[in-house]
């Protein structure tokens, strides 16, 4: 059995949001990757065991000053190609970028509520981003996808924020449990309440997306795994990140940037997940962490 890994890709760590539940005051550096930088990326991604790579990171890659050159590249990559973004800068050019080159385009929304978007979506304009998630969801409606982010907060006006994109005729629409990234964010236990509103209003896990759903096929490779690195992390295994910089990190969470395997522009792809394995569950910010825990369950 092959584990379902994606590749995230950080454009930018540059960000103008202080959302709630992103522990932004850890980010260190800020700059934007440089086209060769994603080119040595993308013409080694087949090389490797990688189901997907998602421009994402610590920052909004819509930041990027050449994103459209950027999202060129991926037409030469043989996986897919998607971003995730709150729809920060979508003018013209990024969005005919978008619709021409990604395969997907992961919104990351917390709510069509005015008062509930500003608790979360904290240093954004409430007006210009639903002006720009509007225009992207009339453009590529069929590329979108709904990522529901920001905790509990935003289970009290979720419905009319459903029924927003349910007359967009969009239904790939996904809620996060809120993760204790890295022992930093002290989550609640609020799987059940999560569980509730998927059954109401139809939504999906973004276990669906990211994790393996077959529990009997999860508990083999984790045995398998195991066996080699006792403190094997599954969820961290499944979703690896590469900085602006072409650092490789130990885990997607580490917003400190403090456990870099390597750089992509002095080691091959393959080299560096391999010597990653072995960090999993093994650094110190995977003390107290809970991102196993509330997605598994």
């Amino acid at each position: 059995m092959k584990i379902k890994r994606l590749i995230n890709i950080e454009l930018t760590s540059n960000c103008p949001a202080h959302c709630a539940m992103c522990p932004r005051d850890q980010v260190k550096e800020k700059g934007f990757m440089p086209y060769e930088t994603l080119k040595n990326i993308i013409d080694q991604i087949g090389n490797v065991n990688v189901w997907e790579i998602t421009f994402s990171g610590r920052g909004e890659p819509t930041l990027h000053p050449d994103l459209p050159e950027m999202l060129s590249l991926c037409k030469k990559s043989p996986v897919t190609n998607a971003l995730i973004t709150t729809a920060v800068i979508m003018n013209k050019n990024n969005i005919e970028a978008c619709g021409k080159n990604l395969d997907i385009l992961r919104l990351s929304v917390s709510s069509f509520h005015k008062g509930t978007f500003e608790k979360i979506h904290r240093g954004l304009d409430y007006y210009k981003i639903w002006e720009n998630i509007n225009n992207l969801t009339d453009a590529m409606p069929q590329k979108i996808k709904v990522h529901f982010v920001g905790g509990e907060t935003i289970y009290e006006h979720l419905k009319e924020t459903i029924e927003f994109f349910h007359k967009k005729n969009i239904y790939s629409l996904y809620i996060f449990p809120l993760w204790n990234r890295g022992g930093n964010i002290a989550a609640k236990d609020s799987i059940k309440k999560r569980q509730d509103l998927m059954d109401r209003f139809h939504l999906l896990p973004i276990e669906d997306e990211f994790c393996i759903k077959d529990k009997c096929i999860f508990n083999t490779y984790m045995q398998s795994k195991t066996s080699i690195n006792k403190n094997y992390c599954f969820h961290g295994d499944s979703s690896a990140l590469i900085t602006f910089k072409g650092d490789m990190l130990g885990c997607f969470q580490d917003f400190g940037s403090n456990n870099a395997i390597g750089n992509v522009n002095q080691n091959s792809l393959k080299e560096l997940l391999e010597k990653r394995f072995y960090r999993l569950g093994n650094m110190d910010i995977c003390k107290g962490c809970n991102s196993n825990l509330v997605t598994m369950i």
